[in-house]
């Protein structure tokens, strides 16, 4: 009987604890909506994102997504907890460009209708972005807030498509409503979705395209030249978007954006009055001279052509990065640099080159069969081939800015939480690459974080 008392008072303390909780919470209720999201993944963790007043973690905002940054020291990684603002529309508008032509043009222009039914193919300096990916990347994409930072330093996006393994669409559907509540979403494969237009006209749509068209139309029927390059092979495809599943909102500016990558400096891709195209090449990551990691005979060779049909011709992309026998005064400076501006008609060409010069019907199987032979024997990148054939058959279209890595680009990283990135904006760092595996190693060995910022 003696302890009667005693559960009495550990039942109301417990109450107490419960109810002052409740008030806390109650204020931000009419301002915010909170998403608890719990993924079955080891990768993460049950994240309650919750209103924070302390003066220690102040709210930050990244295009239209307000979020608070858990910085405890322990942690492995910094949880990007969103939370919806009201008018995240006009959020959004005010973190595009406040200086540049573009930003002033795309808000005076009032509200942009994103219907797949009515968007025309005349893009002009309008771009849409793609990127593949897979829930390896979902941290970064999600969690480190890379596509507020696209839609935030990337100009003239009118669509974002991820392209995917369908297994992966349902994950993330769930972090996308979780970290993005006001980006709408669309699973093109759903034909109620075909005429959607998004409920907020200042943000572009979202759409998800599984990879299983690249798979059987590609993979199935020729493989790939050796394992790991066949995304590289997709991104050569991308148009297929357009061509073969009739997206008729693809346009002929399509920026190839690696998933993992965290952007920190505005970029226009493509010139508003000369219709340049702005590339970038990047020095630091490799010594100026050629080395087993260049792609040297596969981009030489892959336009060269078969020797069955005949003499070889000239190829039409000489790698001429790196310094070796035939190009001494090469800088040195590679253009694989976590995306690329791809344009329809110059993709359309590349194509037709190597087709034509390996006689087959598809550049996928051409990269099989080149790969076969000795002269094709190197590593197979898709950046370095596209820009050496746009460089070298349509060199007025092409602006090139030079970036050094470590400097105003980090090609790979284990952190690109908000802090960092902060760091990066400061230094006019173009990008950060956070990559799955980096991040791996440096869980197990944190001196090896590699590029940073701060």
């Amino acid at each position: 009987l003696a302890t009667t008392p005693n559960r009495y008072l550990k039942w109301g303390f417990l109450l107490l604890i419960v109810g002052c909780s409740y008030l806390t919470i109650i204020p931000s209720v009419s301002k915010y909506r909170f998403i608890i999201s719990q993924v079955n993944d080891d990768r993460y963790e049950r994240h309650d994102y919750r209103h924070s007043n302390s003066k220690n973690n102040p709210p930050m905002s990244v295009g239209n997504i307000s979020y608070y940054n858990d910085r405890s020291g322990g942690s492995d990684q910094a949880q990007a907890k969103p939370l919806r603002h009201e008018n995240d529309a006009a959020l959004l508008t005010q973190t595009m460009d406040e200086n540049t032509t573009e930003a002033a043009s795309l808000r005076s222009n009032g509200h942009r209708n994103h219907s797949t039914t009515t968007m025309t193919t005349e893009t002009g300096t309008e771009i849409d972005l793609v990127s593949l990916t897979v829930r390896d990347d979902f941290f970064v994409l999600f969690n480190n807030l890379a596509i507020a930072s696209w839609l935030r330093h990337i100009q003239n996006v009118r669509s974002v498509t991820f392209i995917g393994p369908p297994n992966d669409y349902a994950l993330f559907l769930r972090y996308m409503q979780a970290h993005y509540p006001d980006l709408s979403v669309y699973d093109i494969h759903d034909s109620s979705n075909s005429s959607i237009i998004n409920s907020n006209n200042n943000l572009p749509p979202i759409r998800w395209v599984n990879e299983t068209h690249w798979k059987t139309t590609y993979q199935n029927k020729y493989k790939c030249p050796y394992q790991g390059v066949c995304q590289q092979l997709i991104k050569l495809h991308v148009f297929d978007l357009r061509t073969r599943l009739n997206l008729t909102y693809i346009g002929d500016n399509i920026l190839v954006v690696d998933s993992d990558t965290v952007w920190s400096r505005n970029v226009t891709f493509v010139h508003p009055t000369n219709g340049t195209v702005h590339y970038f090449d990047v020095r630091g990551r490799q010594e100026p001279e050629c080395d087993g990691m260049d792609p040297v005979r596969f981009t030489e060779g892959i336009t060269a052509g078969s020797s069955l049909l005949g003499p070889r011709k000239p190829t039409m992309t000489p790698f001429v990065s790196c310094v070796r026998a035939e190009y001494p005064n090469a800088t040195g400076a590679r253009h694989i640099v976590h995306h690329m501006l791809f344009q329809y008609d110059v993709m359309m060409e590349l194509h037709s080159v190597i087709t034509q010069r390996w006689g087959v019907s598809t550049l996928w199987e051409a990269f099989v069969k080149c790969y076969r032979h000795d002269f094709c024997k190197s590593r197979v990148a898709e950046y370095e081939l596209y820009f050496a054939f746009v460089s070298n058959v349509y060199p007025e279209r092409v602006n090139l800015e030079h970036l050094v890595n470590g400097v105003n680009y980090m090609a790979s990283s284990a952190i690109c939480e908000e802090k960092e990135m902060g760091c990066c904006r400061e230094k006019g760092v173009v990008l950060k690459g956070c990559h799955d595996h980096r991040i791996k190693i440096w869980k197990r060995t944190k001196s090896k974080v590699g590029d940073m910022c701060c």
